[in-house]
C-alpha cells in the first residue's frame, strides 16, 4: 500500500513537473520565435481528418512535454537554449515556420485531391500570443468527383484477356462510385501481380494509365484504363524457367573440397561451397521450377521459406535471360554458423524492487545429424 502510494505521489510530482517545464519553454526563445502550442484542421469530413492530418509537418506539430523537457533539460543554460555541444536527446522545439505551413495547406489539397475533392481549398490562420503559435488549417472541401464511365483500352489483347479473368471480378474502381486515386493504384498493383504471376518478367507498373476526364457533367469524371506495350515490342513477353542454380556460398574457411552435383530432372545444378548442405531438403522450399512460368508470388514465397528455416543469413534470387522467352534462375545463399551463442540482458522493475536478469542461448542447427537440410 505504502509502495503504491510512493508511485502515485512520484507520477503525479513528475506530470507537474513537466507542465511547468513545458510552460517554461517560450521563455527560452528569442523574440522573433514562437513555439507551435495548437495545430487543428477544420472543414473535413470526420472519416478523413485523422489521414489528412498526417499531411502536416512533423517539424510545426505539437511537441511530446515528455521529449521537450528531456531535450530542455539538457539543451538550456542560463535561460536560453544552448548554440554548441547540443545533446541529441529528446525532442527540440517545434518553432512556427511560415514555410512549413504553407507547404502542409498544399500537401493537404493533394491529398483531398486524390480523394475525388478536385475543388478542395485550405487556408492557414496564424495566431501568436506570448511566443505560442496556434495554427489552423481551414479547409473547404467542395463536393466529391464520381466515376460516371470506365472504358479500358489494351494494346496487347493477351493482356486484356488476363485483366478480365484475374483482375475485373474483383475490381475496386467501379462506374457510380466514389473516385479515390488509392483505388487505382490498387488497380495497377493488381494487375502488376497478375502478369509477373504469369510469367511476364519484364512487366513493369507504369505499363498501366489512367486518363481522368472531367468535362462531362457536373461532379461526374469518365475514366480510360490504358495499358500499353513495351516501346521495343507489339506485345508483352512472357518467360518460362529453364536451368535453375542453386549456390551455397562459403566466406568462412575454405574446404579443400566444393561439392558440385546436378538434378537432371529438375534441371538444377548444385554448388555447396560449405560442402554441409543437401540439395533435396532444400528444394522444398524451392518454389521456382524448371518448366514453369516465370512467378512472383513464388519468388517471395520461396524467399520466405529459405529464411524460416533458419539456416541461412542471406538468400538472393536473380535471372538470366538464355532466350527470347526463357530464364535461368540463380538461387544464391549464405548460411548462418553452425552453431551460435547468444547473451541477452533485461533490466525489471517491480513494485519498487528493481533487477537485472542474463540469459544465455545456444543454438545447434545440426542438432539432429542431418534430419533437415545439414549434411
Amino acid at each position: 500500500m505504502i509502495n503504491n502510494q510512493r508511485l502515485l505521489a512520484f507520477t503525479s510530482i513528475t506530470l507537474l513537473l513537466l507542465i511547468f517545464t513545458s510552460c517554461r519553454t517560450a521563455r527560452f526563445l528569442n523574440e522573433d520565435q514562437a513555439l507551435v502550442d495548437h495545430v487543428d484542421i477544420h472543414g473535413v469530413k470526420p472519416e478523413l481528418k485523422e489521414t489528412t492530418s498526417l499531411y502536416i509537418s512533423n517539424e510545426i506539430k505539437v511537441n511530446s512535454r515528455v521529449n521537450l523537457f528531456i531535450y530542455n533539460l539538457f539543451n538550456t543554460k542560463d535561460g536560453k537554449y544552448k548554440k554548441r555541444n547540443i545533446r541529441n536527446v529528446g525532442e527540440a522545439p517545434h518553432l512556427l515556420d511560415s514555410g512549413l505551413v504553407d507547404l502542409s495547406a498544399t500537401q493537404i489539397k493533394r491529398f483531398l485531391f486524390t480523394k475525388g475533392y478536385f475543388g478542395a481549398s485550405v487556408t492557414p490562420e496564424i495566431a501568436v500570443k506570448k511566443k505560442r503559435a496556434t495554427i489552423h488549417f481551414n479547409v473547404t472541401q467542395g463536393d466529391p468527383y464520381y466515376m460516371s464511365k470506365i472504358t479500358y483500352n489494351f494494346a496487347d489483347p493477351i493482356v486484356a484477356d488476363l485483366y478480365k479473368k484475374e483482375v475485373k471480378p474483383a475490381t475496386v474502381i467501379k462506374e457510380g462510385d466514389q473516385y479515390d486515386a488509392v483505388n487505382l493504384i490498387t488497380e495497377r498493383e493488381k494487375l502488376y501481380m497478375a502478369m509477373r504471376d504469369h510469367g511476364y518478367f519484364d512487366y513493369i507498373r507504369q505499363y498501366m494509365r489512367v486518363a481522368v476526364d472531367s468535362m462531362s457533367k457536373k461532379n461526374q469524371l469518365n475514366l480510360e484504363v490504358q495499358v500499353e506495350n513495351p516501346s521495343d515490342s507489339t506485345k508483352h513477353q512472357a518467360y518460362t524457367i529453364d536451368n535453375i542454380f542453386v549456390t551455397i556460398r562459403n566466406f568462412g574457411t575454405a574446404k579443400k573440397e566444393i561439392k558440385q552435383t546436378f538434378d537432371s530432372i529438375n534441371k538444377i545444378h548444385f554448388t555447396d561451397e560449405t560442402n554441409n548442405f543437401r540439395l533435396k531438403p532444400l528444394t522444398r522450399y524451392m518454389y521456382i521450377k524448371s518448366g514453369n512460368p516465370y512467378n512472383l508470388t513464388k519468388e517471395n514465397l520461396s524467399y520466405d521459406r529459405l529464411y524460416e528455416m533458419n539456416g541461412f543469413r542471406s538468400v538472393k534470387i536473380h535471372y538470366q535471360k538464355t532466350d527470347s522467352n526463357k530464364l535461368d534462375a540463380f538461387y544464391e545463399m549464405v548460411p548462418r554458423p553452425l552453431m551460435g551463442n547468444q547473451i541477452e540482458g533485461e533490466f525489471t522493475l517491480s513494485s519498487g524492487m528493481s533487477g537485472f536478469n542474463i540469459g544465455n542461448t545456444f543454438s545447434h542447427r545440426n542438432i539432429f545429424g542431418g534430419a533437415n537440410y545439414w549434411k
